[in-house]
Parts: structure tokens; C-alpha cells; sequence
């Protein structure tokens, strides 16, 4: 009965944080933003044609082992749920959305931040990450530049060997440094906008791997971690 009470939600959400697809456009994206900084930078980029964002005001609450009666009471997740039309009741709900995309930066705090996303689907809508409907857009952490072209990118640190000497590189981990321009140039050389998706997958080691992460038990995290200092010297 309280699940049912918290399906109870206004057809159309209103949010400050909310920016549905313009005019009679459908609903295929819903680009959930690392904060407004991200979202203000990439609204321009991909536009609101079929596209609705989101902004995140920093990492979402983590929802491993928490009751929905208490995470619905989070401001960003119950807009979230009630945006997408997720009904709590239902581990077999639909969305709203054809998918849904992360746009968070390439960086630590922003892989925590897909995770939590992707932990908060996985336990409200088990099915549609199993179906492939929750991705990461993934962008280059390295452009290699001449004459403000896209030469090169790079998705992680290379080798410095890799990199061309006639080229200037620009490391952007936030997506807030990003111009449409270069944005543009990536989508041409990759094909499209969907090959930038990163889709999530689920399979027998999922709840194992989300409990590692998520859970309040932190000697398997500790563990995990152990052994694995970045050093740039050794690249």
C-alpha cells in the first residue's frame, strides 16, 4: 500500500532540474547530468530535439539497502521515478524514455556517479537495465588539436609514445570544457551520437559487484582497491 501511495504522482513533473523535449518531439533520451554546470554546457551541444535532461546537484543518494518509502523521500530521486513513470510496484515497469543516459565526467567522481545511478536503476528498474536502456555517454579525455580540428582523442591516459608530436592535446575530463565544435567532430569520426554509449549490462555478478560497491560493508571495497595507486611516471 505504501508503494502504491508513492505511484501516485503528477503527470507532468515540474522541476527546476527538469528540461523535457521541446515541442511535440518524442521522449528518446533523458540525459541525467552531473550537475548544472555539465547540463548547461551540453544542452546547447546535443539539443532538446527528443532530448530531456535532467540535473543532478551532486552524487545521488545511495539506495543499496535502503527502504523506497525512505529514498522516495530524496527530492531528485522521486522526481526521477515520477518523471520516467517508473511504477515501484512493478520490477517489470517501463520508462517513459526509449533510454536513459548518463552525462557525468570522466573522471572518479563522475564513474561514482554513473555507479549510483546505475545501483538506483537496478533497484527500481531491475528490467530496463537488463534491456540495455540505461548507458554512459562516454566522452574522449584527450583531444589531440590542430588549428582547432580534431585530430586525435584518446578515452583514458595513453602512453606518452601514442600521442602525435605535431598535435596539441587538451585534456577535458568535465563536461562543461567541451564546445560544440569539437563535440561535432567526435560524432562525425565515430559515425553517430549512440556509438559514444556505453550500455550497462547485467548478469550473475551483478548483485555480488553492487554489494562490493554499495553496500555499508567497506573491507571488500578496501580490499579491491589495494595495490592499484595511479602514477603518471608510469605510464
Amino acid at each position: 500500500k505504501g508503494l502504491a501511495k508513492l505511484n501516485k504522482a503528477k503527470k507532468e513533473v515540474e522541476s527546476e532540474k527538469y528540461f523535457p523535449p521541446i515541442g511535440k518531439s518524442s521522449k528518446k533520451y533523458l540525459f541525467i547530468t552531473e550537475g548544472f554546470s555539465a547540463g548547461s554546457a551540453m544542452i546547447p551541444i546535443l539539443g532538446r530535439q527528443d532530448h530531456g535532461f535532467y540535473f543532478l546537484k551532486g552524487k545521488p543518494l545511495n539506495v543499496y539497502g535502503v527502504k523506497p518509502i525512505t529514498f522516495m523521500a530524496n527530492q531528485e530521486i522521486r522526481e526521477l521515478v515520477q518523471i520516467l513513470g517508473i511504477d515501484l510496484t512493478d520490477k517489470d515497469t517501463d520508462m517513459t524514455y526509449e533510454k536513459v543516459v548518463i552525462l557525468s565526467d570522466q573522471d572518479p567522481d563522475g564513474c561514482d556517479i554513473a555507479g549510483l545511478i546505475i545501483n538506483l536503476f537496478a533497484r527500481v528498474a531491475p528490467k530496463m537495465v537488463k534491456d540495455g536502456r540505461i548507458c554512459r555517454l562516454e566522452t574522449p579525455l584527450l583531444l589531440g588539436m590542430k588549428n582547432n580540428k580534431v585530430e586525435d582523442y584518446f578515452f583514458s591516459i595513453p602512453k606518452k609514445s601514442e600521442m602525435k608530436k605535431s598535435l596539441d592535446y587538451h585534456y577535458l575530463k568535465g563536461l562543461g570544457s567541451w564546445e560544440k565544435s569539437w563535440f561535432n567532430q567526435i560524432i562525425a569520426k565515430e559515425g553517430n551520437l549512440e556509438k559514444l554509449f556505453k550500455t550497462f549490462e547485467m548478469d550473475k555478478n551483478t548483485s555480488n559487484m553492487l554489494n562490493k560497491w554499495f553496500s555499508d560493508k567497506a573491507d571488500p571495497r578496501k580490499e579491491a582497491l589495494r595495490n592499484r595507486e595511479f602514477h603518471i611516471d608510469r605510464m
